[in-house]
């Protein structure tokens, strides 16, 4: 497995189809899911991202607001 990173990351220039086929031949070995399932987790992946780093800023938001409202000291 770490030879196809050091593979992808080593490569420079244009896509090399039979690289690119045999990465998707082993992910697909691997996972075994079908493409458009694949192409809606990543999708989901992409959203959550975004989503989660807000959810994270609007509880700190939250927190902070609550600490200068109600000080424990």
């Amino acid at each position: 497995m770490w030879s196809v990173i050091l593979t992808v990351n080593a490569h420079h220039g244009e896509a090399d189809p039979t690289l690119l086929a045999w990465i998707k031949d082993l992910l697909d070995q691997l996972i075994g899911l079908g493409p458009w399932t694949v192409v809606i987790l990543i999708g989901l992946l992409i959203l959550a991202m975004p989503v989660g780093l807000s959810a994270f800023y609007l509880i700190q938001q939250r927190r902070a607001l609550s600490r200068t409202r109600y000080p424990s000291d």
